[in-house]
């Protein structure tokens, strides 16, 4: 999600669950068309898969906004923490000793919060300027405009965020400086002027013509644009926080959405539930959908314009992108079912957050989002740390 591709044309976050959504369906039934898994349903796959859709599209947005290492590092932490009031809370799963299980779940937080603290790009801005240069960034960061690049090589200052980006706070119901959003609490100028403007953006047939906004690029060195202030829910922070925010949401409903398995039966639990959960992510995510369009069409007054309102696929960009994320996520999904099924909820979940230590070398070795010899030290101690409370998780749970 944080390709190149996909950062060049500022991929909706329900776009990317989309693909990701289609990947998850299709791979449950390649498991049923090999033989693999015998054909079942059971309704509880739809609740997961309510739990799971805003949660992936939440996560997105965090990603994209707030990076990739502090991002998982936050909602994994907010996953082992609800983990435990329903596994060892709630349904009393067993363990050694409730004390040792969560004093397991603690060194894991620890352990999580150190990872995401020396990934915090504002961690890294504190290394990179003094405090004459910080008050100097700060101002230019007031008036910051977005510097874009096409193709022919051409420097353009469009003095803001891009139609892309206001686009997609328009349709969370917010507004950057200057927007023209009609989700915001202030007089805003006729939608179907706005409308007509966002039907302009990119689409997948004119990347190569398209301008790419380099403030925006992985391996990008100019300025994030991650301080920008927004109005959302007549609430204002900057892109930076409300990725932080998503993220904490996406690890209160991702904690839940193998909840429902325990009340599956027999014969859905385990892989078998993988095709239920599917199916339910279709459903989920073609709801989501319908409901962008309504509030589009309730806020624009017009059926046309709210197809129009609605985020491009860039089917020729991020078909491989897209599905290679949804083929992963469903990977791990599958094996997510596995070790929930047999281990329970707390120490299944809990363990499957060693994922952090991945994404967090992505984030380091990849992106660069964490490049001071001192932070790269101090993540990898953060992780010894997490991986010694993953190691008592481990101990702790009984057949």
């Amino acid at each position: 999600m944080k390709c190149e591709a996909s950062t060049r044309v500022d991929v909706d976050p329900l776009v990317f669950q989309s693909y990701k959504t289609f990947m998850v369906f299709a791979t449950s039934w390649l498991l049923a068309a090999f033989g693999v898994i015998k054909p079942s349903f059971t309704p509880w796959g739809i609740v997961s898969a309510a739990f799971w859709v805003p949660a992936g599209t939440a996560g997105i947005y965090a990603v994209r906004r707030a990076g990739l290492a502090v991002s998982v590092g936050l909602w994994s932490s907010v996953i082992v923490i609800v983990s435990f009031i329903w596994g060892i809370v709630i349904f009393r799963e067993r363990v050694r000793t409730v004390s040792g299980a969560a004093g397991a779940a603690i060194l894991v937080c620890i352990g999580i919060w150190g990872v995401s603290f020396y990934s915090s790009p504002g961690h890294q801005r504190s290394h990179a300027a003094g405090p004459d240069s910080m008050g100097d960034s700060n101002g230019e960061r007031e008036g910051i405009s977005a510097t874009r690049v096409r193709d022919s090589g051409e420097i353009v200052d469009d003095g803001g965020i891009g139609d892309i980006e206001t686009a997609l706070l328009d349709d969370i119901g917010g507004e950057g400086a200057g927007s023209d959003g009609y989700g915001s609490c202030e007089a805003s100028q006729d939608p179907a002027e706005s409308i007509s403007d966002r039907s302009g953006g990119l689409g997948e047939d004119e990347l190569s013509e398209s301008e790419m906004d380099v403030d925006h690029l992985p391996h990008s060195s100019a300025s994030s644009t991650s301080e920008r202030v927004l109005t959302f829910l007549c609430f204002k922070a900057t892109q930076y926080h409300l990725g932080l925010a998503m993220a904490m949401l996406n690890g209160l409903l991702a904690a839940t959405i193998m909840v429902p398995l325990h009340w599956a039966g027999p014969n859905t639990r385990g892989l078998p539930y993988s095709i239920s959960f599917g199916i339910g992510a279709v459903i989920i995510t073609t709801l989501m959908w319908l409901l962008r369009f309504l509030h589009h069409a309730y806020h624009l007054r017009s059926w046309k314009d709210a197809f129009v309102a609605l985020p491009s696929f860039h089917i020729k960009v991020m078909w491989r992108p897209g599905c290679l994320s949804g083929l992963l996520f469903s990977i791990g999904n599958i094996s997510g079912i596995v070790s929930i099924t047999t281990l329970g909820d707390f120490t299944g979940y809990s363990l499957g957050q060693a994922s952090l230590l991945v994404s967090g070398l992505w984030g380091i070795f990849w992106y660069r989002e964490v490049t001071a010899a001192s932070d790269v030290a101090g993540w990898f101690a953060a992780a010894f740390f997490m991986l010694g409370g993953i190691l008592l998780l481990s101990y702790e749970h009984l057949q």
